[in-house]
């Protein structure tokens, strides 16, 4: 990375490639990315910027391939998850924390809240 490059992009470059290695693809990614910010209650409210600024351009393309289509097919609710799934999910994210090296990234309280 550049001179030119700040510590956000460093920080969302890290967190589309974490996020990456867990999913199989970067739609899938968005896909869940999408149902967690914006239909779970406790997040509708809270920033999006790690699923802007990591997958921006493929919830643009969603959006703009949504406004040509009547019927948008509806997501799927936050209480309807598929547990086995999520748990798999979950132990791959273990998996892969416990093979990352410990290179800590700054994250300031601001960005946090």
């Amino acid at each position: 990375m550049g001179k030119k490059d700040s510590q956000y992009d460093v920080f969302y470059h890290m967190c589309g490639k974490t996020i990456m290695n867990i999913f199989d693809s970067r739609e899938e990614a968005v896909e869940y990315l999408l149902d967690m910010e914006y239909l779970q209650r406790e997040n509708e409210h809270k920033s999006k910027n790690i699923l802007w600024n990591c997958f921006g351009d493929l919830v643009y393309n969603n959006i703009c391939n949504n406004l040509c289509y009547t019927n948008v097919r509806q997501r799927r609710k936050h209480y309807e998850t598929n547990i086995v799934k999520m748990k798999k999910i979950e132990d791959k994210a273990v998996e892969i924390m416990k093979r990352i090296p410990d290179n800590s990234v700054e994250v300031y309280k601001g960005e946090i809240e």
